[in-house]
């Protein structure tokens, strides 16, 4: 014991002006053992670099001056001689700190921060009562723990049990996405809160930003991470209410857990009445299901299923199912009209089939799928779907064909290979002609020797489809490029191209749009195709720097971190404008006997010119850390020297 008092009463802090610091712990020790250590202490008391004269009795009262001097006596006897046993310490800082011996309590005022167990409590004004260790905060207060962040108008909290009462407040739990609030909030042991005239959103708020949707009522009880009650209440779009609750229970926590989602409800002119309900199931940590529901009460009546999995970081995707009865439409026709689709039959029974899948099977080895099938040729333009997003269901809505791939990528430095699978489902041209893809190998690789740049590759592609020409083909292909200014305000280079396709054909004949033979090709055929050309652009360039905002990083692919308070944000943004051209010759072997499967085999003789502008972005969140783009503009024309096309022609945008 006397070498831990002699020990703490050696101890020497910084005294800094204007600041008070004290530190409140556990104190096992007798009241005997309390006055002796204060004696020591304050002999060590310092105040202009002279040392105190004057040495506390035992029978003495303790009461801190508001002076430097006497502040940092009590930093180093106060450890000891305030607190309650067992209990966490408490680190207190403030521009004045005062004891008042009556009420056994102590006062601070001015730039007040109350550190304990991982809490940080800054405000203006605050008293702490000794023995119960009860804090009472005034004239605004914000509240930081590992779990939430809190801000309020005043508060009166025990700090032993975390409970209290806290008026005009708001809490935000980031980790689990959600913020609660109200006039005044009661804290409960353990996370539950008690609200009046409080409200509950999972959306973002902050900054002046209202939250999209927020349930509220007169009485809120939220368990966070388990569920909350909701009694007089509303459910509020923009703070607006449009639905009265006057009672609902709610999950509070973003985990997944199983139960009803939110319904949707609405009307239609061509569907009647709209309700999907979709249910979720949280089947373990790993994977989901998600079923939905739907009634259209002119239209249809039909279910969905999504189910997600994710059995290692490596390894995720989900799988998708729509089923729908069309009895109760009516007429079996579409009210869509287009020239694009001859056939507008709506069959009775209409299902959908989708999914996708990655896996990374070893470290430079990756397998990947995905696959979406439906029942007839509207039935992407005319369903909703029961689990995309906005985005996602506009692009789905104007799709010519779906992809159906699975394969496999291998990656090592700068060469690839691989091999893949392609089906394609053609909701324009008659799927009897729709060329697919079910065998397909490649490789290729990159390069320097020099200052020359290379690529190199190899494919071979095996073609099927039900009518028309198909048959396998074989692809060699290499580049050759050339810097010839890599620096200054106009830079340029030259480039060299070379490809040689292969073709053997097992149906020869090609047919026209409605399945009658034009010509017959060759069993073999072979055509080369070559091409070079030169390149001018420049390149202007501005930096930006950003707030860190979570507009800013979600942009930017960056963590929304806080830094520190008055340090520069080092979130930029580099803009580059580059405007170019160039000039390409091409020319081609013969095609006469070539099927045109794709892109590659379509290149002709021709000489053109394209010029335009490209703008590009890249972002950093560090001044040391690489720059990453983010996203590209680019706007081009091309002419073609040799043919002219049409009168008063505008050439495409590339």
């Amino acid at each position: 014991m006397a070498r831990s008092l002699a020990m703490l009463s050696t101890q020497r802090r910084p005294v800094w002006k204007g600041l008070a610091s004290l530190r409140m712990a556990p104190a096992p020790w007798s009241s005997l053992a309390r006055s002796s250590l204060l004696r020591k202490c304050t002999d060590s008391a310092v105040e202009g670099g002279a040392r105190l004269k004057r040495r506390l009795q035992p029978d003495d009262v303790w009461t801190p001056r508001r002076a430097p001097a006497v502040v940092v006596a009590a930093v180093l006897c106060l450890a000891t001689w305030c607190g309650v046993p067992g209990a966490d310490p408490l680190d207190l800082e403030a521009d004045h700190v005062s004891y008042d011996n009556e009420e056994k309590r102590f006062i601070a005022e001015g730039n007040v921060r109350l550190q304990w167990k991982g809490s940080l409590l800054e405000t203006d004004f605050l008293t702490v009562e000794q023995t119960t260790r009860r804090i009472v905060a005034e004239g605004g207060l914000r509240l930081s723990t590992p779990d939430l962040k809190l801000e309020a108008a005043s508060c009166d909290l025990d700090v032993d049990d975390e409970t209290g009462r806290f008026r005009d407040v708001e809490i935000r739990a980031e980790d689990l996405g959600l913020t609660l609030g109200g006039k005044e909030v009661r804290k409960r042991q353990g996370p539950r809160y008690v609200l009046t005239d409080g409200y509950y959103t999972t959306c973002m708020t902050g900054d002046g930003r209202t939250a999209d949707w927020s349930l509220s009522g007169q009485s809120v009880d939220v368990d966070v991470g388990g569920y909350g009650v909701i009694r007089n209440g509303a459910f509020r779009v923009k703070d607006v209410p449009v639905l009265y609750l006057p009672y609902l229970a709610f999950p509070a926590s973003q985990e997944r857990q199983s139960g009803l989602l939110l319904p949707e409800v609405g009307a239609s002119n061509k569907r009647g009445f709209v309700l999907r309900q979709p249910g979720f199931w949280a089947i373990d940590k790993h994977q989901d299901l998600t079923l939905t529901g739907v009634v259209e009460s002119s239209a249809r009546l039909g279910v969905g299923a999504t189910y997600r999995y994710r059995p290692d970081r490596f390894t995720f995707g989900e799988l998708e199912a729509a089923y729908y009865n069309e009895r109760i439409r009516g007429d079996a026709e579409s009210d869509i009209e287009s020239p694009l689709f001859a056939d507008s039959g709506i069959p009775e029974n209409r299902w959908l089939i989708g999914g996708r899948h990655r896996q990374r099977w070893r470290p430079n080895i990756e397998l990947y799928g995905d696959a979406l099938l439906v029942s007839d040729d509207l039935y992407l333009r005319e369903i909703e779907p029961t689990h995309v997003d906005y985005m996602e269901d506009s692009l789905r809505r104007s799709l010519r064909y779906t992809v159906n791939r699975g394969g496999v990528l291998a990656r090592q430095g700068f060469s690839s290979l691989g091999a893949r699978s392609i089906a394609y489902q053609d909701f324009v041209d008659d799927q009897k002609q729709t060329l697919h893809r079910p065998a397909e190998l490649w490789a290729n690789m990159d390069g320097a020797i020099g200052g020359l740049g290379f690529v190199l590759g190899g494919e071979m592609t095996r073609f099927l489809r039900r009518e028309g020409v198909d048959g396998t083909r074989l692809d060699a292909n290499a580049t050759f490029s050339r810097d010839i200014t890599p620096r200054g305000p106009l830079l340029s280079n030259v480039w060299m191209r070379g490809r040689v396709n292969g073709y053997q054909l097992d149906e020869r004949s090609v047919l026209d749009s409605d399945g009658d033979e034009i010509e017959k090709l060759s069993d073999f055929a072979v055509r080369g195709v070559g091409e070079t050309g030169l390149g001018l652009r420049t390149v202007l360039q501005r930096e930006f720097g950003l707030r860190r905002t979570k507009f800013s990083t979600a942009i930017a692919g960056v963590k929304a971190e806080t830094e520190e308070e008055g340090a520069p944000s080092q979130l930029s943004m580099l803009h580059l404008v580059e405007p170019f051209s160039t000039l390409r010759f091409t020319w081609s072997g013969d095609e006469d006997d070539v099927p045109l499967y794709d892109e590659e085999d379509r290149y002709d003789d021709r000489t053109t010119l394209t010029y335009g502008v490209a703008q590009r972005f890249f972002f950093r969140d560090r001044d040391d850390k690489q720059r990453e783009e983010r996203a590209r503009l680019s706007v081009g024309q091309t002419y073609n020297l040799e043919n002219k096309v049409i009168d008063d022609h505008l050439s495409d945008i590339d």
